[in-house]
């Protein structure tokens, strides 16, 4: 684990960002309403999710991991046209749970037209395939913030040091939890090594005042001073478990503040936010956009999506298709600043 982290934190207690990439999770139907990134979703995004994946799976490797075991990668070609020899190179970091990115990395991806070749890391305590309803003790045990981040930054350095055979900078792709651990890791490589950054469904407040918004609204069925109470009186537990996470995930994550690591980017950046949100609320956007027009950072663009949700759905409709079209617009020209968004932005 780093000796400090690139996340700044506020408060006394050192502690989470949630999300969830693509998925239901009908087991923990708290929890879900928390941190799931599909917001109101249906059964049949993952379904749909796994079928595909199951007809063109991605490949599967190993590299070194930062404790010296074997971090597994999970790798796929997106964009259109026949990809180039050496095509552009992609880290997708996803939210929170223990679904098997080998179910969801390619069809979530599906919409980028900037042809790529993708990677993602996958989480320890998974196994192949795994559709994510229960997560392992294993899981639990290296689901904290600092080995989050080891085991991005590892990837990010063997990407670096052209392990899959490319070379070039990089681009961070990263979805509600994820979201905050790209910008962190993009901030700390600097351009030479990230030059393009996509967030979803994550913006400038710690998580504890994004649940106390949320609680505040009667849009979470818990008493989230009591969590944090709880959480605080164990902080290190990993048998201790709330809303499917560890008292040590919530202890690792949820005073991380993203915003001084927003502030630092240099790369362009373009953030994703749907304006009802019910994971995330919209007021962490609102932050995000006016700390960035107070330090006059025009390269992060933030683009809020009227009446969509964590996911980027709005009344059933998956607005994916044409958000991230206009995303592969900046993958290919390095410019979202100043350009209008496909659907009218939504601002405070």
């Amino acid at each position: 684990m780093p000796a400090a982290l690139p996340l700044h934190r506020t408060g006394r207690t050192p502690h989470v960002a949630g999300g969830r990439a693509e998925r239901c999770r009908a087991a923990f139907p708290v929890f879900v309403a928390v941190v799931t990134t599909l917001s109101a979703c249906s059964i049949a995004t993952p379904i749909r999710y796994a079928f595909d994946s199951a007809r063109d799976p991605p490949e599967r490797l190993r590299i070194d991991a930062p404790d010296g075991t074997d971090l597994v990668l999970y790798s796929a070609a997106i964009g259109d046209g026949a990809a180039p020899i050496r095509p552009k190179r992609m880290l997708f970091v996803s939210g929170s749970g223990c679904t098997s990115l080998g179910r969801f990395l390619r069809p979530y991806l599906a919409p980028i037209r900037a042809p790529h070749r993708v990677f993602a890391v996958e989480k320890p305590g998974i196994a192949e395939g795994d559709l994510g309803f229960a997560c392992s003790d294993a899981f639990h045990a290296a689901d904290i913030l600092p080995a989050i981040l080891a085991r991005q930054r590892a990837a990010l350095d063997w990407l670096r040091r052209g392990g899959d055979g490319g070379s070039g900078p990089v681009t961070l792709f990263g979805v509600s939890e994820g979201g905050s651990v790209a910008v962190a890791l993009a901030a700390e490589a600097g351009p030479a090594i990230v030059d393009r950054v996509i967030v979803v469904g994550s913006g400038g407040l710690p998580l504890r005042r994004s649940l106390q918004i949320l609680a505040s609204r009667d849009r979470l069925p818990i008493d989230v001073e009591a969590l944090f109470s709880e959480v605080a009186s164990d902080p290190h537990a990993v048998s201790r478990r709330r809303l499917g996470h560890a008292h040590a995930y919530w202890s690792s994550m949820l005073d991380a503040d993203p915003l001084p690591a927003y502030l630092r980017l240099q790369a362009p950046t373009l953030v994703l936010f749907g304006e009802q949100d019910r994971s995330v609320p919209v007021e962490s956007a609102w932050h995000l956009r006016e700390a960035l027009r107070i330090a006059g950072r025009r390269n992060v663009t933030v683009g809020i999506v009227p009446g969509a949700d964590h996911a980027l759905h709005r009344d059933g409709q998956d607005l994916k298709a044409s958000l991230f079209r206009y995303a592969s617009e900046g993958l290919r020209s390095g410019v979202w600043a100043g350009e209008p968004m496909p659907e009218h932005d939504a601002g405070p």
